[in-house]
């Protein structure tokens, strides 16, 4: 792909990625975050086509049948590695647990992205921050170093260490109560049988019975004749006090009777005196007299009745007392209390032994397959096959900085020696370790086959000369069965099999293109957002 800046080059891969569930670093300039795009791609012979709309993504077979369609991107990522059958997991940031790695981690060692690859960090792909050193595991991954196998082990190691953790984390917060438990119930050293004392454990065990089911009624009983007698009392107290009120204006009316108005000793107030407030006063005085006389007599049967729970709850006290005195019951030396309560510390320090034999048989078996992984991890670790794979990637990757004329770099090679130089340099020296990765991964050992992209070979800013080196090797020195995409801003000599033209900035599609594309992409489109809604419903 060619075109000066702005003319859509790079807007146009990004969203190759983006649609696969992969979305690389950098912000597309004048992009609309609500353009549908549609990419069509074959694994092995088959061909299908994924459609994407603001994190919704859809999957379809060549005849545009619906065979997936989801809003989660962890939903697509596990359809995706189905499908293409990348089936490498990579621990969790978050709780170390081994989970199927994403879209992203399928795209990078095959994606060099203009604005988060060209520098010494993988930052082609923010969402690896999710994962726990994820690049040492997809590279050794994709170049065979390790076969996908070790990986899902690995995760599965993982997931089984943290069983056993737990199960351990068990069996010592057991022993911790196990050892309070012996604080304040200890171990007698004589075992106390229960042998003499049938009778009365008989009889211990129903006066027990009867007294748990009489106090819970007699106690709620006790608590409601209490209320009802004192509120009666409260009653009687304050129709008391009312009818003294009454007696002192009463006495008071009496006093000032020769008055043709009557005056209110608190309030200053006038009031016209006639025999209607003397009767109206009386009055009030004979129905607060006869409320307590009702109330007097209503009394006396509410406490009758708290006098007889009384006596019933003094009656269950008895009742204490017998049971106290049937755990005092001798049998020689012993008590039969020092039986129940050896007889019950036998019980707690027996539970706590068989939880931790239950525990300790559990712990024994998640170690045994602990034993069982690393045994097969053991084997898959080939130290052969490694030094070969790593061989070949630094014959490659010597080849690659002499046709691309940059010496050797410090230190140690090897893959995951992603290089670091500045200038004009550094590009070309970054330029020759991926594509030693590339040929390795296209090798005998993995069978799998990633399309490259490299976004934009004109780095650092490249003089005509070594441009031009550059663009021969991308065309004549990479592996011919590797697809490969390049965006270039300048015209060149180097022979490579197809060129797009992008001349128009800020509009990748043409106006008089929508008809058509509407025609193949309208109908996928909603026949997405149908099976979406039906999901939700």
């Amino acid at each position: 792909m060619q075109g000066t800046n702005h003319t859509g080059k790079s807007s146009l891969v990004k969203n190759l990625f983006i649609t696969l569930g992969a979305t690389p670093s950098g912000k597309l300039e004048q992009w609309d975050p609500q353009t549908v795009t549609a990419v069509q791609f074959k694994v092995g012979a088959v061909s299908y086509r994924v459609l994407h709309h603001d994190g919704s993504r859809a999957l379809y077979d060549t005849a545009g049948g619906l065979l997936f369609a989801t809003s989660s991107h962890q939903e697509w990522s596990k359809s995706f590695a189905e499908l293409v059958g990348f089936n490498l997991v990579i621990p969790s940031k978050q709780d170390g647990l081994p989970v199927q790695a994403d879209p992203a981690c399928f795209f990078l060692p095959f994606y060099i992205d203009q604005d988060g690859s060209w520098r010494d960090k993988w930052e082609t792909f923010p969402a690896l921050l999710r994962y726990k050193t994820p690049v040492q595991s997809i590279l050794e991954y994709f170049s065979g170093v390790k076969p996908a196998e070790y990986y899902r082990l690995k995760g599965e190691q993982a997931a089984i260490s943290k069983e056993a953790d737990v199960h351990l984390n068990d069996l010592k917060l057991l022993d911790r109560a196990h050892a309070r438990l012996s604080e304040t119930l200890p171990m007698s050293g004589v075992n106390f049988s229960e042998v003499g004392f049938e009778d009365e454990i008989r009889k211990i065990a129903s006066e027990a019975n009867e007294l748990n089911a009489r106090q819970e009624h007699v106690r709620s009983k006790h608590v409601r004749d209490s209320e009802i007698v004192l509120s009666i009392t409260r009653q009687i107290n304050v129709a008391y006090a009312s009818l003294r009120e009454y007696s002192r204006d009463q006495e008071y009316l009496y006093r000032t009777r020769s008055a043709h108005e009557l005056t209110c000793p608190t309030c200053g107030a006038h009031h016209e005196r006639s025999f209607l407030h003397y009767l109206g006063y009386a009055e009030d005085a004979r129905i607060l007299e006869e409320l307590i006389r009702t109330l007097q007599k209503d009394l006396v049967p509410a406490q009758a009745e708290l006098q007889m729970t009384t006596q019933e709850l003094a009656a269950l006290s008895a009742n204490y007392r017998k049971i106290n005195h049937i755990l005092d019951t001798r049998r020689g030396e012993m008590k039969f209390r020092e039986v129940v309560e050896s007889h019950g510390a036998n019980v707690a320090h027996r539970a706590f032994d068989i939880e931790r034999e239950k525990i300790v048989v559990e712990i024994a078996e998640w170690n045994a397959k602990l034993q069982s992984v690393a045994s097969r991890l053991a084997e898959l670790l080939d130290k052969k096959r490694a030094k070969k794979i790593n061989d070949a990637f630094r014959n490659a990757y010597a080849e690659a900085r002499r046709e691309l004329d940059v010496p050797e770099p410090a230190g140690r090679l090897g893959i995951m020696s992603r290089p670091n130089r500045s200038g004009s340099g550094g590009p070309r020296l970054l330029l020759a370790y991926y594509s030693a990765l590339w040929k390795i991964c296209l090798g005998s050992q993995v069978s799998m086959s990633v399309p490259v992209v490299i976004d934009s070979p004109n780095q650092q800013d490249q003089d005509d000369v070594n441009l031009h080196v550059v663009l021969e090797f991308i065309a004549d020195s990479l592996p011919d069965s590797m697809q490969l995409i390049v965006c270039v801003t300048k015209d060149s000599n180097a022979t490579l099999d197809k060129r797009i033209l992008f001349d128009t900035k800020y509009s990748m599609l043409e106006g008089e293109q929508f008809e058509a594309v509407e025609a193949e992409i309208g109908p996928l489109y909603r026949r997405m957002n149908a099976a979406l809604l039906n999901k939700v419903e």
